[in-house]
């Protein structure tokens, strides 16, 4: 139960953070103007960071352009995402990585509690984004550590995350294609 309550004071926490975290990004685009500024979010950090990049977009009519943006297991309503947030934030950056897998169980008990689908536990395309299924990864069941932080511990994400900020496309950077009804995403095995 306490879980639960501070999940709901960390959701609290992020939506008072927005406001900063587009300071901060605006801050970035200028202080760093021309060079690739490259973005990791993880978990409900993910939250945050698409609405301040919400913010920029509707807010500076020139936004900065950043290089590589990764959500990794995002908190995040996946229908909210394809629908809207998607399209209003896809300009803000060359490259969008989603890294996701059905086997987050910090993201299914999200799940649950939100009574929505999680971007970051759900196969959700969205044109721009390249969607990395992480479902297939080798992670301890009962961890909920290793089930929900698998981009930062396992070897094979990390690589992966790599050579995306190099610009290596997905296909030469071993990632399978799979084919669902709006779009390709690719799973990492």
């Amino acid at each position: 139960f306490k879980s639960v309550l501070r999940y709901n004071a960390d959701w609290q926490d992020i939506l008072w953070s927005v406001k900063h975290i587009e300071g901060f990004l605006s801050m970035l685009g200028e202080r760093f103007s021309g060079r690739k500024i490259h973005i990791v979010a993880h978990s409900m950090g993910s939250k945050g960071l698409l609405y301040a990049m919400r913010l920029l977009a509707y807010r500076n009519p020139a936004p900065p352009r950043f290089g590589t943006v990764m959500l990794c297991a995002p908190d995040f309503d996946a229908e909210l995402f394809r629908q809207q947030l998607s399209k209003e934030i896809r300009r803000l950056a060359d490259h969008w990585l989603i890294y996701t897998s059905g086997k987050d169980v910090a993201l299914i008990a999200s799940e649950r509690l939100n009574v929505i689908p999680r971007l970051g536990n759900t196969l959700t395309w969205a044109e721009g984004f390249e969607i990395i299924d992480a479902s297939e990864l080798e992670v301890t069941p009962w961890s909920l550590p290793e089930t929900h932080s698998y981009y930062a511990t396992k070897k094979l994400v990390i690589d992966d995350m790599i050579q995306a900020i190099r610009g290596v496309p997905p296909e030469q950077r071993g990632l399978e294609p799979k084919t669902l009804a709006a779009g390709n995403v690719w799973v990492l095995r």
